[in-house]
């Protein structure tokens, strides 16, 4: 909000789908989301992917910053530093996406900047 009163941002956009987040991620730019974290996800596995299994712990919210079709999976970054994950980082699954953000009735939300005149 205080990037839109400054002018930086013309609006906000939520996501009802997860094919909204694929499609925003892949021809716009990050995605902040809002989810359960489960006990599992603190520690990403050898392949760096997350999974949300074990029992949720709270609320986290995390930047989604792009799609790799070769994994299937979205890459995160996290806001608890480079020790964290791989630098910071970890893959999710479109799978854990939609039980994470859609199923579980999480939040995902991208700016639409304001057009410099």
């Amino acid at each position: 909000k205080a990037l839109q009163r400054r002018g930086h941002v013309k609006s906000y956009v939520w996501a009802r789908t997860e094919r909204e987040i694929f499609e925003w991620v892949l021809l716009e730019g990050p995605v902040v989301v809002g989810t359960y974290w489960t006990y599992d996800m603190f520690w990403p596995d050898a392949h760096g992917y997350i999974y949300p299994t074990g029992q949720a712990v709270g609320g986290h919210a995390y930047l989604i910053v792009g799609y790799s079709h070769n994994r299937g999976a979205y890459r995160i970054m996290n806001s608890w530093g480079p020790h964290w994950g791989q630098h910071g980082r970890a893959w999710l699954t479109r799978q854990a996406v939609q039980k994470l953000v859609i199923d579980w009735r999480g939040e995902a939300c991208a700016a639409i900047e304001q057009k410099a005149a």
